[in-house]
């Protein structure tokens, strides 16, 4: 400081984590996003792990999402639908299922499926909670958001996948889809 310099910390950590303490230090932090992988370079990492899943259909359902990648490479496609999307998705729904009234519950959903934005507080705060959802807006994006029907104006859903297993679970009016549900609604977008 006494050099007329700054402090900069850099810290990875949960979304979930960060919404939970974001309006506790409020403009006193920049909060800074990285995004997922662009396509390439998904493509790339896709390659480097020999998966041996459609590209297409891995940004359809990771968004370029490292993380995913890899668990798909570990777990398979179908069983890392069931085990990381899947059961978010129930546990999302039970969260917000008591806040939300059951008769509301799934106007709610076709509500976040249309446009996360409006989507119902309760369950924007279950999706953030069960790390199915980030806040956007109150972030400046070092790498390009994606422009897609899964990511609105202030808020995104994590990854695809979570988007594709909420509208068939709407069209099921059941959080209990199965990983070809999921993939079927993601190879048909």
């Amino acid at each position: 400081m006494e050099k007329g310099g700054s402090i900069s910390v850099v810290a990875l950590t949960s979304d979930a984590l960060v919404s939970e303490i974001r309006y506790k230090v409020g403009s006193k932090v920049n909060w800074a996003l990285i995004w997922n992988l662009p396509y390439n370079a998904m493509v790339e990492l896709a390659e480097q792990l020999n998966l041996s899943v459609d590209a297409e259909l891995l940004w359809r359902l990771t968004g370029g999402n490292p993380r995913a990648l890899v668990n798909i490479k570990v777990a398979g496609l179908k069983e890392w639908v069931k085990s990381d999307v899947i059961r978010r998705l129930v546990d999302v729904l039970e969260d917000a299922s008591t806040s939300i009234p059951e008769d509301r519950l799934w106007v709610e959903v076709e509500r976040a499926v249309d446009n996360i934005d409006v989507a119902h507080v309760h369950l924007k705060t279950a999706m953030l909670r069960h790390n199915v959802a980030v806040y956007v807006a109150g972030s400046v994006p070092i790498s390009e958001l994606p422009g897609e029907d899964w990511v609105g104006e202030y808020y995104a859903y994590q990854m695809p996948a979570f988007y594709h297993a909420l509208k068939v679970a709407l069209a099921r009016r059941s959080p209990y889809v199965t990983p070809d549900d999921v993939i079927g609604e993601a190879g048909s977008s």
